[in-house]
């Protein structure tokens, strides 16, 4: 028992050492001195979870013969990437080619896992299971399109070009995902496919997915007052959009046990969240906060689904 117990503390700890200390390694300088472009640092931060995760796996013999080629595929992205920020680091290259060298690199890798993930032994569709949530992801999609609509209220112009914008984006997904699954998947895989079990088996399913959304949150540290830019009062806002996204993202997975759903609708939120972007299109900047803080508010009404009960049965774990 006191071996069990030991082995699943180890897990934590490479985990944890992982995907958020080399996150912080890395960050953490960004927020004294802008060292490296924030966008070659974002490319390789999403990664990290995914990495963290193969790594207990590899090390503790918990791996499926499928996760053994994504995993390597991970890893050779991972260290490709540490190697363009060391080379940007030593000023061998300039900050906008080392951007345009992740960039291509997160395309290029995303489908290179696609293809990989496809030409596996025990192959099943990409997104196995969908059609049990297919409901919920819709009714996600509506909220996304409402909510951009009533930001820009009571501009009837702007709710018309918010609607297209939202319905762009959503064609423009078609070809996003598949050039940007890898940063989709190390998150996902990570926090969904690893860490939410473990969670919920310590701490419960309902406290366990909060806790996640809190430690998914607190992650993304290094890009609050970088990339994000955040002002003090936002930062609950933060944490109430990710414990609200891990509610939700936890039904998905919990439902289907496959993180390539996760992973998509991941993608949604970080395509539609941004419509409109801009607070100058609004006459009152309150009204896009209200409207978001809604928006999660219904999201994390997951929390009581059926899934999330003592005694509730899941699908057999696909991936």
């Amino acid at each position: 028992m006191r071996n069990t117990v030991n082995r699943k503390n180890m897990q934590y700890v490479i985990f944890f050492l992982v995907a958020y200390g080399v996150n912080f390694l890395f960050g953490i300088p960004l927020l004294i001195r802008p060292y490296i472009d924030i966008g070659v640092f974002g490319s390789f931060m999403v990664m990290l979870p995914a990495m963290g995760a193969f790594l207990v796996k590899y090390l503790y013999k918990e791996e499926k013969e499928e996760d053994k080629t994504l995993r390597n595929v991970m890893f050779a992205l991972s260290l490709s990437f540490l190697v363009l920020i060391f080379l940007e680091i030593s000023g061998i290259l300039a900050d906008k080619t080392a951007n345009k060298i992740a960039a291509f690199g997160v395309c290029a890798g995303s489908i290179l896992l696609l293809v990989v993930r496809g030409r596996g032994k025990e192959h099943t569709p990409l997104f196995h299971n969908v059609e049990s949530v297919d409901k919920a992801i819709f009714l996600f999609c509506v909220l996304m399109l409402v909510r951009n609509m009533i930001c820009v209220l009571p501009s009837a112009s702007m709710a018309v070009q918010s609607l297209y914008g939202t319905i762009l984006s959503g064609l423009y997904m078609v070809i996003a995902f598949p050039l940007s699954a890898v940063c989709y998947f190390g998150e996902e895989y990570g926090w969904r496919g690893f860490l939410q079990e473990k969670m919920q088996n310590k701490f419960g399913k309902r406290l366990g997915v909060v806790l996640l959304g809190i430690l998914w949150e607190l992650w993304h540290f290094p890009l609050w007052f970088t990339q994000y830019n955040l002002k003090p009062w936002e930062i609950p806002y933060r944490f109430v959009m990710t414990i609200s996204f891990s509610i939700f993202l936890g039904y998905i997975y919990m439902r289907t046990r496959n993180v390539w759903i996760c992973a998509l609708v991941h993608c949604i939120v970080n395509t539609l969240i941004g419509i409109p972007s801009e607070s100058s299109q609004v006459a009152n900047p309150l009204i896009p906060l209200i409207a978001t803080i809604l928006m999660h508010i219904i999201l994390a009404t997951f929390i009581f689904a059926k899934e999330y009960s003592s005694d509730a049965k899941t699908t057999e774990k696909t991936e």
